[in-house]
């Protein structure tokens, strides 16, 4: 059986929306919108604010809700030199994420993640139900929040190394060339940018490069 508009909104607190706006359309149809915020664990993006839209449609027997905003304002999508990274990250999201269905609109870089369930006959949306889309959504988007926003700046959703790991990377680089009498060199450089620098150098196998920047 269908459910209303206002027993909708009264499953809002439950679900951590406390300040949100009604957009009513009806008895059994309508829009709620609010701002949501969640610790993503990741330290270099440790807090993440989107968008969430739900909605009652089909006279009260089909509900969606939708997350949007994803992405820094700052962040031009479309604009990106990683679009196609960030293209085929969102296409292999989409195969492994069980609840959320990651959609991008290439036209106007409109980005989001949403999920929909209907209401059948002789059943009605829970309270519990709707707790599960939105812990389901929630996970999706911690799972994906900062490696999406790495691919767009840098083109790599991995979390950049710190200095020890690039140093340790570097040093084995050197031993198995066995110029171990540039180790010490190494190991006193604090300059990250260069130590990245020298790391690429070497995964690359340009070691006269590599060499030239550690003795500089």
């Amino acid at each position: 059986m269908a459910i209303t508009f206002d027993t909708l909104k009264s499953y809002m607190p439950a679900i951590g929306l406390v300040n949100h706006e009604h957009a009513p359309s009806g008895d059994k149809e309508g829009r709620i919108t609010a701002g949501f915020a969640f610790d993503t664990k990741e330290p270099d993006y440790p807090e993440a604010k989107v968008g969430v839209l739900i909605s009652l449609q089909e006279n009260g027997e089909y509900i969606q809700i939708r997350f949007f905003q994803i992405i820094d304002r700052n962040i031009k999508i479309m604009e990106s030199p990683y679009l196609k990274e960030f293209i085929l990250y969102v296409m292999k999201l989409n195969h492994v994420t069980k609840i959320g269905r990651w959609c991008l609109d290439q036209d106007d870089g409109d980005f989001y993640i949403d999920w929909a369930i209907g209401i059948e006959d002789n059943d009605r949306l829970t309270e519990n139900q709707l707790k599960r889309m939105m812990r389901g959504l929630v996970s999706s988007l911690r799972m994906a929040y900062a490696p999406m926003h790495r691919i767009l700046k840098t083109g790599n959703a991995n979390p950049p190394k710190s200095r020890d790991d690039i140093i340790k990377e570097i040093l084995l680089k050197l031993t198995q060339s066995e110029k171990y009498e540039l180790i010490p060199k190494v190991v006193g450089i604090n300059d990250l940018g260069r130590l990245r620098q020298i790391e690429e150098f070497l995964l690359l196998e340009k070691f006269s490069e590599a060499v030239h920047l550690i003795n500089q």
